[in-house]
């Protein structure tokens, strides 16, 4: 279903409702996001629907936790008063990553006052940690690989960020994203108010949505429990270049891992671009990137730790 910011509020309001007794989703919990802050979630940065999306140091922080909105000593410290005390030293590293990036050929979106709380303005152009990490995946991405009008599938897409750094920088003809509703709602409303009017935004909520999917220039969210339901339609359905996973597959449970590389398993000829945790408590298990169920057909085309935020960044091709 093609979808635009005139009817998302009725599909978030929705599709909230239904999702409401989801009691265990890891990292995400349904139960922590506050209705009262739908009508701006566009502002997703300022309020509970914040968690999981912002890299640290964040431009403005929030002094309690969104998940508890009590007072913490240690949080207010670590997580409020240092970052604020710090923004000259966060924004000039910012700046140092802006211009290296920006001189070898990255594109970034014009800055817009509206998101003041988010991004910072260098240069007339938005930057902060988000698209300094989003940028360090496309410059590896155009290392090795030809990246022009891809198809790409983004398992766990986050607030839309990565979606459109790429399409500013002209990498992709058609976007999926597939995660748990609660933060497509975010990306849904984020993307529709920055792409352009070349691409058209898709809604998938059933197997009708699949089979009148066509077209290139699309970006396609689809919700967790849509994907599983429908993964074998959406096989046949979809031409996928590239998967993307950020930080996603190290909170999912053994199950839903397994589930998502067997799904990409089905493709041949495809990349995969994972930069997850290596080491990772989540649910009280140990997780690592070292783990995931790689089968014997991939290459490695670039493998190493970043070990400036404990991660393995890793390309793969099958």
């Amino acid at each position: 279903m093609k979808i635009n910011s005139n009817i998302l509020p009725e599909i978030i309001y929705e599709g909230f409702k239904e999702r409401l007794d989801y009691s265990d989703n890891g990292t995400w919990n349904s139960q922590e996001l506050d209705e009262k802050d739908i009508p701006d979630i566009r502002h997703f940065y300022n309020n509970s629907f914040r968690r999981g999306l912002i890299e640290y140091p964040e431009k403005s922080p929030h002094p309690k936790p969104y998940s508890t909105n009590k007072f913490s000593p240690l949080f207010f410290i670590n997580n409020y008063l240092k970052i604020i005390l710090s923004q000259k030293t966060i924004r000039k590293q910012l700046e140092n990553y802006y211009y290296t990036y920006s001189t070898i050929g990255v594109d970034y979106p014009k800055y817009d006052s509206d998101d003041i709380d988010f991004y910072y303005d260098i240069d007339g152009y938005a930057f902060n940690h988000n698209l300094r990490k989003y940028s360090e995946f496309i410059l590896t991405l155009r290392q090795f690989i030809k990246m022009k009008n891809f198809n790409v599938c983004e398992i766990g897409g986050g607030y839309g960020g990565l979606t459109e750094l790429m399409i500013k920088n002209n990498l992709i003809k058609n976007y999926i994203i597939i995660d748990l509703f609660e933060t497509l709602s975010v990306s849904m409303t984020y993307l529709a108010d920055k792409i352009n009017e070349l691409y058209s935004i898709n809604f998938i909520n059933g197997e009708k949505d699949v089979e009148e999917m066509e077209g290139d220039f699309n970006i396609t969210f689809i919700p967790v429990e849509v994907y599983k339901n429908l993964k074998n339609i959406l096989k046949e359905k979809c031409e996928i270049d590239l998967f993307i996973n950020s930080n996603s597959f190290v909170e999912m449970s053994n199950n839903d891992l397994n589930d998502y590389f067997s799904f990409i398993h089905q493709f041949n000829h495809v990349y995969l671009f994972s930069y997850n945790k290596i080491k990772r408590v989540e649910q009280g298990k140990m997780i690592s990137a070292y783990e995931f169920p790689y089968d014997g057909n991939w290459q490695d085309i670039y493998f190493k730790e970043d070990k400036r935020y404990g991660e393995l960044v890793r390309l793969s091709y099958r």
